[in-house]
């Protein structure tokens, strides 16, 4: 196809779908079900609930249908600082971290419990190489 000198304009339509899902978020007062959703979006439930399972946020989390999270990804998407959307809103988030004392103590568990998974593979493989026949 010879080109045209316009750019390409292509819609996704899954794309569409769950920035609808997303603004349906906002438009909801508590948490919104998938009924709910798709009631206001006029988009079929069950594609509601696939849609909701495939959301994830710049981390790679699966994001749940709380309205924190969605509006914190309608706000990444609208390039507005989360932190200061939320408090608009008059939500606040609270985050608790391990302390730092703890930070060893966790990677020698960690590590135990790795050593131990080694062990017990190295263990079944020397198992099954010995009753193995020549």
């Amino acid at each position: 196809m010879p080109p045209t000198g316009r750019p390409a304009e292509r819609r996704l339509a899954a794309v569409e779908r769950a920035l609808r899902v997303l603004d349906a978020f906002l438009q909801v007062r508590g948490d919104a079900g998938t009924t709910e959703l798709a009631r206001i979006t006029g988009i079929n439930p069950s594609t509601v609930s696939r849609t909701l399972s495939t959301l994830v946020d710049g981390a790679g989390r699966l994001i749940t249908t709380g309205r924190e999270d969605m509006a914190v990804v309608h706000a990444q998407h609208a390039n507005i600082d989360a932190q200061q959307y939320l408090a608009s809103l008059g939500w606040r988030r609270l985050i608790t971290f391990q302390p730092a004392d703890r930070f060893w103590t966790f990677q020698a568990i960690e590590m135990g419990i790795f050593v131990m998974l080694g062990a017990l593979a190295i263990a079944a493989a020397v198992v099954l190489l010995r009753r193995r026949p020549a």
